[in-house]
C-alpha cells in the first residue's frame, strides 16, 4: 500500500552557487558523507548534490511533514546499490519517526526513488510504500 508521495525539482546553480559560497557548511549540514563522497567524485558535483537534496525534500514530502524541528538532514540520504539505483536510507530521527508513524509488525517499509536531471533542473520523486506480508 502507498503510503506517501513526494517530488521536488532543484535549480542546479542555486545549489551550485551555495557550494561555491558555503562548501564546508552546506555540505556539513545537509549531505551524509555518502553522499559527500559519491557527489564530490561526480563528473558534475552540482548536479549530484542537487539531485540528492531534491530526494530528501521529496522524501519528506512522501512523509508528509516536512522537515522538522527535531530531524536531521543526515538522517535521510541516497546511496546506489549495486546496480546503480539510487535507494534512500534512513537512520536516527527519521528512522524512528517512520517506526512510530507507519511500521506494523506484519508490514515491512520500503521506499521508491527516482533521479533525474536535464538542463538547468533536478528532479526526485519518492514513493513510501508498506508491503504486508503474512506470518502464518
Amino acid at each position: 500500500m502507498i503510503l506517501g508521495i513526494g517530488s521536488d525539482l532543484v535549480l542546479i546553480e542555486r545549489i551550485d552557487k551555495i557550494l561555491k559560497k558555503h562548501p564546508q557548511r552546506f555540505l556539513s549540514r545537509v549531505f551524509h558523507k555518502d553522499e559527500q563522497t559519491y557527489a564530490l567524485n561526480h563528473k558534475y558535483p552540482a548536479t549530484a548534490f542537487a539531485s540528492r537534496f531534491a530526494a530528501k525534500e521529496a522524501a519528506l514530502k512522501a512523509l508528509g511533514t516536512g522537515l522538522l524541528p527535531y530531524f536531521n538532514w543526515h538522517d535521510i540520504w541516497v546511496q546506489h546499490n549495486d546496480l546503480g539505483m539510487p535507494c534512500l536510507m534512513t537512520q536516527g530521527t527519521i528512522h524512528a519517526y517512520l517506526d512510530q508513524h507507519f511500521a506494523s509488525k506484519n508490514s515491512q517499509l520500503c521506499w521508491h526513488l527516482t533521479l533525474t536531471h536535464d538542463g538547468e533542473y533536478a528532479q526526485a520523486f519518492a514513493v513510501l510504500e508498506s508491503r504486508t506480508y503474512d506470518n502464518s
